[in-house]
């Protein structure tokens, strides 16, 4: 019998000793036998469901032996984290979410002490923590979603790159601090991944340390206090903000933020640990059809609990502080740059605003899909020796780029030696970082 890839996969992981159980073995073993002796026949699945443009091609003899794997599953979901890619998820969809890189290589394996830590089943569905990446800016954990029944065909976010709209309901809490109360609500997060096979979604969940550690509630007291004051030195509420003139509401967001600078002050952050311990609590999975209507669908509830151990990675961080901000009142407070995502954290006067985030070929940064933080970009494949960085008023960025005969010309494409002169014409903030010295950094 010749083996593809995959195939090969799993015969060295089956070689692996108390890498599963004995009677997943014997399943799978004896699954090999009947396909070699032509004892298991193939059925053609039905309809072509979108899913399987993304699921594991595999050929049909290793469909059978998965299948043989699933029956024991589903009776013994304990055991299921035992089967081959758990453990791999990382290897497997590393280059296929917006915030891409090696992970593999630094993740840590999540091993069960006692059965239910990491893999637990409720409604039909079986939630599985694989594994584990940290720094200080975030935690990267590999899920395996599993269902009795297939799933629906779902939706697929048209994003770079696009992925299934497969949605957790969860909730998170640290050990070596307090969230502030409110932060204490409930996230719903579309988990970036991929289809395994109809039953199983595998997808990589990434938790905001970043915004989590920095507590803005006496920030916020004070803001809500001074925001009152300026309302009333400008004979206005929070009613008649809405329907006054543009011109006095800019007026009203420019005073209310330049009063707001000098409340940085009450932003406390806490230090992450080296190691700690994650309580991620995850209440519903659902999903959106693959129909007009884009209807909502449930695929789950439950209390899938988990007490995750997080090994914090304090050596790919690279922190630049700034601390400017110019006569037109907008600048940088710092740049933060992991080996997966570049965070611009900006220092304002002003109200709204636009931000362009260049690459050194002048190409804009990716967003990152899976962050709560509009300044968050994904580095992939860039190369970022250089960056620059525009800050532009909202309202010019429109009227004077988007709107340009340039920028239809160019097939609305934001690119280029005349973009970049654009920016540049209009820019109320520009900043140009070099990363070259920090490159040792980030090599394994």
């Amino acid at each position: 019998m010749k083996l593809n890839e995959t195939e090969k996969m799993i015969q060295q992981q089956l070689k692996k000793e108390l890498s599963i159980p004995d009677s997943v073995r014997d399943s799978l073993q004896e699954a090999y036998r009947k396909i070699e002796n032509k004892e298991v026949l193939q059925e053609k699945p039905a309809g072509g469901k979108r899913w399987q443009k993304r699921a594991v091609k595999i050929g049909g003899g290793m469909a059978a032996v998965l299948a043989a794997a699933f029956v024991f599953c589903v009776s013994h979901p304990a055991e299921a984290r035992d089967l081959p890619w758990i453990g791999h998820l990382f290897e497997r969809l590393e280059s296929k979410v917006s915030f891409s890189g090696d992970f593999s290589g630094k993740a840590e394996v999540l091993e069960e002490e006692e059965p239910g830590n990491f893999s637990q089943v409720h409604d039909g569905m079986t939630v599985t923590g694989s594994e584990v990446y940290a720094n200080e800016m975030a935690v990267y954990l590999t899920l395996l979603l599993k269902r009795e029944e297939p799933f629906p065909e779902l939706a697929q976010w048209e994003l770079d790159p696009d992925y299934p709209m497969v949605r957790i309901t969860w909730q998170r809490d640290y050990d070596f601090m307090e969230l502030p109360e409110e932060d204490r609500y409930e996230n719903q997060t579309d988990l970036e991944g991929e289809f395994l096979d109809d039953r199983t979604y595998a997808g990589i969940l990434r938790i905001d340390l970043e915004s989590d550690t920095s507590d803005t509630t006496e920030y916020y007291r004070h803001f809500y206090e001074m925001k009152d004051t300026l309302l009333a030195e400008m004979g206005l509420t929070d009613e008649t903000l809405d329907q006054t003139s543009k011109e006095k509401r800019t007026e009203f967001y420019d005073r209310l933020m330049e009063r707001s600078y000098e409340l940085q002050k009450y932003k406390t952050h806490t230090d992450v640990p080296e190691q700690f311990h994650l309580q991620l609590d995850i209440s519903r999975i659902s999903g959106i059809s693959n129909t007009q209507e884009r209807e909502g669908i449930i695929l789950g509830e439950g209390d899938w609990s988990f007490d995750i151990p997080v090994c914090v990675d304090t050596s790919r961080t690279e922190v630049r502080k700034i601390n400017e901000i110019n006569e037109n009142g907008f600048g940088l407070e710092s740049v933060i740059r992991t080996p997966y995502e570049l965070t611009v954290n900006i220092a304002r006067k002003r109200g709204d605003y636009w931000i362009e985030v260049l690459d050194a070929a002048g190409k804009a940064m990716p967003d990152n899909h899976s962050s709560n933080f509009a300044n968050n970009y994904t580095i992939r494949d860039r190369d970022i020796s250089t960056v620059d960085i525009y800050i532009l008023d909202h309202d010019s960025y429109n009227e004077a780029l988007l709107h340009s005969e340039w920028y239809e010309e160019n097939d609305y494409v934001a690119e280029g030696e005349e973009w970049e002169k654009l920016l540049k014409e209009e820019a109320l903030y520009h900043k140009t970082l070099h990363f070259e010295e920090a490159d040792e950094l980030f090599k394994d």
